[in-house]
């Protein structure tokens, strides 16, 4: 078990160092471009990167943490050889249906321009190469994910950043700001990212391309038992994410999309902070018939989530009004959408410890079902409450639906695995587990500003 506290802890220690740094980066380049931008320009650049979300879900088939999780547990089990194939046959699959979707988009971009606006057609080639880019990144991220490379995931999520923000400026002096060399700097970054991730990816992936893949089909019998239901769950939830968005764009109008991506950007770089649950997938997955582990691992996660998720709820309620009048003027009709949204902060919390679980198990069918009721919630309260309350209706109802849905999985997870996501016993006391892992996380952090001191 100290085994498994210390990679949590220096995997949580570095993702969040990592990712502090990336939100002053992300911050920075916020900055620049909402003032470099008109309203309706940063709406276009937020309905154009949306419109790559579904592309996504797509072509990985929603099975990105499903192929972790089960790539995870192979080798748990001694299966390198399995997890070989399956990471092969993922990539295969994904590599093939973004060709496909690549030449019906070209094809029918006269259509998407009629149907969706400009967004579609006039930047379909810098959002094509953006999306060629982020796949190969993407089984970078699941190699490194795998074999638990956490400093690297974190080095490259800064460094992306950093890039980004880097081109945004060099636009800014030469050029001005426009939605298309805001989304160049995307792609640059991207790119850039990637090449240099290539010996960390190299080096990562050396345990299993040295032994022989399993002969005969391994991702049709996944995809036929569990795969199939996660699929169709994630392709889901990012429709349901990319609906939220034109859906405010029909009943309100672009200038409000713009608005609550300012507002949402905010929020996700703040519930990002603790990248828990980004450390947890593979270490429980290794765990995953060690129930007595698996239950004080779940317990745990929400234990320290809500600890931490809750302070920064208070946090951003304190801060988020100087923060915003002082940097994005334009956006101050945010700031009551901002701290409404603050309050799904503790709410995370739950979600962090039962969606791995979900996974690990192979609940996909359960999660699909989950996620749609979700959907159902959406498209039942949305419009009513942006018509009675504005954009303080959407959030009310991300609220309302996020409840809903942490309620229905807990209830799943008690009756069916007889597992509890958070339970008074662990809540309210600290044990010798606690004082062991948290010292793993101080002598993490320790260890870490020693080096940045030297």
């Amino acid at each position: 078990m100290s085994s498994i506290r210390s990679t949590i802890a220096k995997g949580t220690t570095l993702l969040t160092a990592g990712n502090v740094l990336s939100r002053f980066i992300s911050l920075a380049t916020v900055i620049v471009v909402t003032r470099g931008l008109s309203l309706r320009d940063y709406g276009l650049v937020a309905l154009a990167l949306a419109a790559t979300g579904p592309v996504f879900s797509i072509t990985s088939l929603g099975m990105d943490e499903m192929v972790v999780s089960d790539t995870a547990r192979a080798i748990g089990e001694g299966r390198p050889g399995r997890a070989r194939a399956i990471l092969r046959s993922f990539m295969a699959l994904r590599f093939f249906l973004l060709a496909v979707l690549l030449a019906a988009g070209w094809i029918l971009r006269g259509y998407l321009t009629a149907r969706y606006g400009s967004a579609f057609s006039t930047y379909f080639w810098i959002l094509a190469l953006y999306l060629i880019i982020q796949e190969i990144r993407t089984l970078f991220q699941i190699i490194f994910q795998v074999g638990k490379r956490f400093a690297a995931v974190a080095a490259g999520n800064a460094g992306e950043l950093l890039v980004k923000l880097a081109s945004v400026l060099v636009f800014a002096a030469t050029g001005g700001l426009s939605v298309e060399n805001i989304l160049a700097s995307h792609t640059i970054a991207a790119g850039v990212v990637l090449m240099a991730s290539i010996p960390a990816f190299l080096n990562s992936v050396s345990p299993i391309r040295s032994v022989r893949a399993e002969t005969g089909a391994v991702l049709i019998p996944i995809l036929r038992s569990h795969g199939k239901w996660q699929a169709a769950q994630s392709v889901l939830s990012d429709a349901i994410s990319s609906a939220r968005y034109f859906l405010i764009n029909t009943i309100l109008s672009t200038e409000s999309v713009a608005v609550f991506s300012v507002a949402q950007s905010m929020y996700s770089a703040a519930a990002s902070f603790f990248p828990l649950k980004f450390v947890l997938f593979p270490i429980l997955a290794g765990v995953a018939r060690q129930e007595e582990r698996a239950r004080q691992l779940v317990a745990r996660a929400t234990k320290y989530s809500l600890l931490f998720y809750t302070s920064l709820m208070i946090l951003v309620w304190v801060a988020a009004g100087p923060i915003i009048g002082l940097l994005f003027p334009k956006y101050l009709v945010g700031i009551p959408i901002l701290m409404l949204m603050a309050l799904r902060l503790p709410l995370n919390s739950f979600s962090i410890a039962q969606a791995p679980v979900l996974t690990v198990f192979r609940e996909q069918r359960a999660q699909m079902l989950f996620t749609a009721a979700s959907g159902v919630s959406m498209l039942v309260l949305l419009p009513p409450l942006m018509r009675r309350f504005s954009l303080v209706g959407t959030v009310v109802e991300g609220l309302i639906t996020v409840s809903l849905v942490i309620v229905i999985r807990e209830i799943y997870l008690r009756h069916k695995h007889h597992l509890s996501s958070v339970t008074t016993q662990t809540l309210f006391r600290i044990d010798a587990l606690d004082r062991a892992l948290l010292n793993e996380i101080r002598s993490g952090i320790v260890r870490l500003l020693s080096r940045r001191a030297r």
